[in-house]
């Protein structure tokens, strides 16, 4: 299992480059890289649930994956940002990654 999150955090940190900068991202000891998420979702860390995600932006509009579940939600410009708890993949499970997309299109089909 840690080598799929140890996976899927190297897959995040280069597609994470291609959503809108932030300044003053930081990475500590529980949170998850910021660099490029929307500032809406930025609150997320290690120790945050999927259910508390969805409290307080509110539910998601698709789930994509096989096997690992990624939780979409579409922004407004036409961008998508992925929520990914740990399995398995209930909405009590803690978050262990976030990627964002420029575009819906950019997000692989079959990872």
């Amino acid at each position: 299992m840690q080598i799929t999150s140890f996976i899927f955090a190297v897959v995040v940190s280069g597609l994470v480059a291609g959503c809108s900068p932030r300044e003053g991202d930081v990475s500590e000891a529980g949170s998850i890289p910021t660099n490029g998420i929307p500032a809406q979702f930025a609150f997320i860390t290690t120790n945050t649930t999927l259910q508390e995600v969805v409290d307080r932006v509110g539910k998601y509009d698709r789930v994509r994956g096989s096997g690992i579940l990624h939780y979409e939600y579409d922004l407004p410009d036409g961008a998508a940002v992925l929520i990914s708890p740990a399995w398995p993949f209930q909405p009590t499970n803690k978050i262990q990654g976030v990627a964002c997309f420029r575009s819906t299109n950019d997000i692989d089909l079959s990872p």
